[in-house]
């Protein structure tokens, strides 16, 4: 006995039944590619007659998406759903953007190619005003992440770190930015630079093995034993913590590192004179009195710089005070 087929907006109804049916073959077809087989014809069909002008016809192309990105991978469904993917961003609708992210970090998992060709839409998420969306979007970003997109993408995360007041997303953004860079990271140089915005910008929410890294890598250079190419490191990490060191407010940590790179690298390639770099150390440790470690590394700078001097044959005038009265036994033991 045939029945008349109810449209609503272009979309069978009932429609919430039509979603239930899609959820339902996408456990079906999970992992099952003979199950699937008979699937696609039929999603196929429904991604096609979906109306993406109205709500009902979006909700249901959202779930075709998920039932796609859940079955044994098809290239035509995988090209539909990417296209529906890319109005979805497009969208001047936050709800339709959020739809667009959660199925594209969907998608990925088993077409992370697709991921390429959306880049530039999701990244400009995160310049969206709804927080959500942006959190959702930090995520997904965080998933695209490969060496040849590393550059890009965590510039963009510092972007939306500094924008941020809450310390505990502050803290997670700075966590994900360094690991995808120590992951990534195409140069030494590219993740030198990017260390010090990341401590620049999140401060002291900056986990401190993070600052024993970077001294590693400056130590380490490149590891083959070229001096050149080590200098080639080290000159403009020197470079950018002369220019950095008189900015206001920089964490404890990252002057520990600053402080650390003058005292071994600051008289390296001549550049810059002894006396020079010991001043600029003397500021760091009375403009932070109060700070015990920060002062027991510009003191520990010091003397390496004038070991160097002494060593080189160069007369040396006596170590400056740098405010050592009343120091802390704590103090003391760490600038030994």
């Amino acid at each position: 006995m045939g029945g008349k087929v109810m449209m609503l907006r272009k979309v069978t109804t009932p429609f919430v039944m039509q979603i239930k049916l899609l959820k339902i073959l996408a456990l079906l077809g999970c992992g099952d590619k003979l199950a699937s087989e008979h699937m696609y014809t039929v999603v196929g069909d429904i991604m096609r007659k979906c109306d993406s002008s109205s709500n009902i016809g979006n909700a249901v192309l959202y779930e075709c998406i998920c039932c796609v990105s859940s079955i044994h991978p098809n290239p035509k469904l995988l090209e539909a759903a990417a296209d529906a993917i890319s109005k979805f961003l497009k969208s001047n609708s936050h709800n339709l953007k959020y739809m667009g992210i959660d199925a594209l970090g969907r998608l990925i998992k088993i077409s992370p190619e697709i991921a390429e060709q959306h880049q530039l839409a999701v990244i400009d998420c995160l310049e969206d005003q709804d927080d959500t969306l942006k959190r959702k979007t930090f995520e997904l970003l965080y998933k695209m992440t490969k060496s040849s997109n590393v550059e890009v993408i965590v510039d963009r995360m510092i972007d939306y770190m500094i924008n941020i007041n809450d310390n505990h997303n502050k803290t997670e953004i700075a966590s994900r930015c360094v690991e995808l860079a120590e992951q990534f990271a195409p140069s030494n140089q590219w993740f030198i630079q990017t260390m010090n915005r990341v401590f620049q910008h999140a401060g002291d929410l900056v986990n401190i093995k993070v600052a024993h890294n970077l001294m590693r890598l400056i130590a380490e250079g490149f590891g083959d034993d070229d001096d050149t190419a080590d200098n080639q490191l080290r000159a403009p990490a020197v470079e950018s913590y002369l220019r950095i060191i008189g900015e206001p407010k920089l964490p404890s940590a990252f002057l520990q590192v600053i402080c650390w790179v003058l005292g071994e690298y600051g008289t390296a390639d001549g550049k810059y004179s002894a006396s020079y770099i010991t001043g600029k150390l003397c500021d760091v440790a009375e403009a932070h009195s109060s700070d015990d470690t920060v002062r027991a590394y510009a003191v520990t700078a010091l003397k390496k710089i004038y070991a160097f001097e002494i060593a080189a044959g160069r007369k040396v005038d006596m170590l400056p005070e740098v405010g050592l009265c009343g120091t802390s036994p704590a103090f003391l033991t760490l600038a030994i």
